[in-house]
């Protein structure tokens, strides 16, 4: 929730940041008289954290009543959807954890392949939250990838048992397409055939299963299904990517130098003339984001030395951060 709210909490309306706050909040103490009794201590620290932040009357956490839960704001099919969409979500992740392509780093599409009713409903209902999670700008729904090469093979190891006929059973796998195999593994939990005159079950434990996902796409799998990220990297999305590493070493930058989300900065950004034109169009939101009244990005030194300086590089480009508060 609270990375699904971040933009509202921070630049939202003053109802969206009142909404934000109320929910955190009725969470936290809720969730800490729930936890009083187990962790008494640790939940009275932050009780008493927050009656000095917000001049709360209790004394104690331990003096509040039981929580009660109001079944009229339990929404069953938000929660079912939501822990539907929990394994897209990972296994992109895990995805983009495995190309070494961090989460700030905007992606084309995901494909979502799966012929599980509910999923494919939770998907239709939450599209904006699993864009949001994983930073895509399109998401696809399909029962199947075209162009997916999947290749069988048997393992040796697991086919002992079958003694002198496994030279046979592995030429036969050889020879039928591993589509008829796995449907039928799929299907009946086998698949069987006859090799002289005695029938052969194989079970999925039998075999090697390897699958190609078409490029440009890296494959996930998630219990009801598999994802398909498409890796492509355009202009557009690059100078995104750039612009979201910017605002973040910029925000890391804010908070070395102790500085709260209501100040403001003079920030200078020294790079070259590529990144400078690649981070044009983006210069009012990292203004906006990280909070500065004042902001310039040149190949040039600064006109002035600032208080907080920072070297940073963000794949093969090198720039330098410059702010103070104002």
């Amino acid at each position: 929730y609270i990375q699904l709210t971040r933009d509202k909490a921070s630049m939202g309306s003053d109802e969206e940041k009142k909404v934000v706050f109320y929910t955190v909040f009725n969470v936290l103490l809720e969730t800490m008289k729930l936890f009083a009794p187990i962790a008494p201590f640790i939940t009275e620290l932050m009780y008493q954290n927050l009656r000095h932040e917000f001049k709360l009357k209790e004394e104690s956490i331990h003096l509040f009543g039981w929580p009660k839960y109001n079944d009229e704001l339990i929404d069953e099919e938000l929660e079912e959807n939501m822990q539907a969409i929990f394994g897209v979500v990972q296994s992109a992740l895990a995805v983009r954890e495995r190309i070494q392509l961090g989460i700030k780093w905007p992606l084309k599409e995901i494909i979502v392949v799966t012929k599980d009713k509910k999923t494919k409903n939770a998907v239709e209902q939450l599209r904006d939250v699993i864009r949001k999670q994983i930073n895509v700008k399109k998401i696809g729904l399909a029962e199947s990838m075209p162009n997916l090469k999947v290749k069988i093979k048997a393992d040796y190891s697991k086919l002992r048992d079958f003694g002198d006929l496994v030279p046979k059973i592995i030429a036969q796998l050889t020879i039928d397409s591993p589509e008829t195999v796995l449907k039928h593994i799929q299907e009946k939990g086998k698949y069987t055939f006859t090799i002289d005159g005695e029938e052969i079950s194989i079970t999925k434990e039998h075999l090697i299963i390897t699958r190609e996902a078409p490029m440009p796409y890296e494959e996930g799998t998630f219990k009801h299904g598999f994802i398909y990220l498409n890796r492509e990297m355009t202009e557009k999305l690059e100078a995104e990517g750039f612009a979201r590493e910017v605002m973040r070493r910029v925000q890391a930058l804010r908070k070395k130098a102790g500085l709260q989300k209501s100040d403001n900065i003079s920030l200078f950004i020294k790079t070259d003339e590529d990144l400078r034109e690649m981070l044009k169009e983006w210069n009012l939101v990292i203004k906006e984001k990280v909070g500065a009244s004042q902001f310039r990005i040149s190949e040039l030194e600064p006109s002035k030395k600032h208080a907080f300086v920072s070297n940073e590089k963000v794949k093969n480009k090198e720039f330098e951060i410059h702010l103070e508060r104002v």
